[in-house]
């Protein structure tokens, strides 16, 4: 009489190869997402920047903002630093703002950075003013972000070029 079949220790090499398989496929896989979450957030902080550069070479202005005041330029403003110029206690994020003659109004725009991710110390410059027409900026330097054990460098030099 034959039998058809596995043998109970067939069968518990096979579940173990692909519990093996399984745990380092998940752990490869958190790990990835922990890593695109970092890069995305610079990729997306630097096409702010190059927002703010471009409305100010531009002078795009909505019709509700300025008004009867002169544009000065757009400005990036990082939140949730010890030299940060926002409100006290701010999550990590960044705000796109106009500024009209001196006065900065509500910003256009708002970001949070995702959680895990956050402006290194070694950020020293808080704000990046974007004045019109000159194509460089006020408050040029080195942007880092990190988190899960990596960083991200972002930079913008004198004369508006952001990297």
């Amino acid at each position: 009489m034959k039998n058809y079949g596995f043998t109970l220790i067939e069968l518990i090499v096979a579940f173990s190869v692909i519990a093996l398989l399984s745990t380092v496929g998940i752990a490869s896989f958190v790990s990835y997402s922990r890593n695109q979450a970092l890069v995305v957030s610079a990729k997306d902080l630097v096409n702010t920047l190059n927002l703010a550069k471009s409305r100010s070479l531009s002078q795009v202005l909505e019709p509700s903002q300025c008004s009867g005041q002169s544009l000065i330029g757009y400005e990036v403003r990082l939140c949730g630093l010890l030299t940060s110029s926002c409100p006290p206690l701010a999550d990590y994020s960044y705000e796109l703002n106009v500024v009209c003659s001196g006065i900065i109004v509500p910003p256009i725009e708002t970001k949070k950075l995702p959680p895990g991710v956050s402006f290194d110390n070694a950020t020293q410059t808080t704000s990046f003013l974007f004045p019109i027409l000159t194509g460089g900026v006020k408050g040029s330097g080195a942007i880092v972000l990190s988190g899960y054990g990596q960083t991200k460098t972002v930079t913008v030099s004198n004369s508006g070029v952001i990297q």
